[in-house]
């Protein structure tokens, strides 16, 4: 049980650092100063208080929408194909 559970804190933490890290490291390579990625700027413990928190739907799917064009535009800049031209 204790393993299970070591095993999913390391599965978060390399699903949020980790790829927030790289993100940010790919964006600075492809796009020097213009790069507009940031690092999280917040504990992921902090985060997961806020998130608990009630938000309005609105607010939820705006986060989701940006979160969504932003993969958008990374698979674009790799030269991805995401639809037929």
């Amino acid at each position: 049980m204790k393993r299970k559970e070591q095993d999913s804190d390391m599965w978060h933490f390399a699903g949020t650092y980790g790829i927030s890290a790289l993100i940010y490291a790919i964006d600075r390579c492809l796009n020097g100063k213009k790069a507009r990625s940031e690092y999280i700027k917040k504990p992921v413990s902090i985060l997961l208080e806020e998130e608990s928190k009630p938000k309005s739907k609105e607010s939820n799917e705006d986060v989701a929408m940006f979160e969504m064009q932003q993969r958008i535009k990374m698979l674009e800049k790799e030269g991805s194909i995401l639809s037929p031209s």
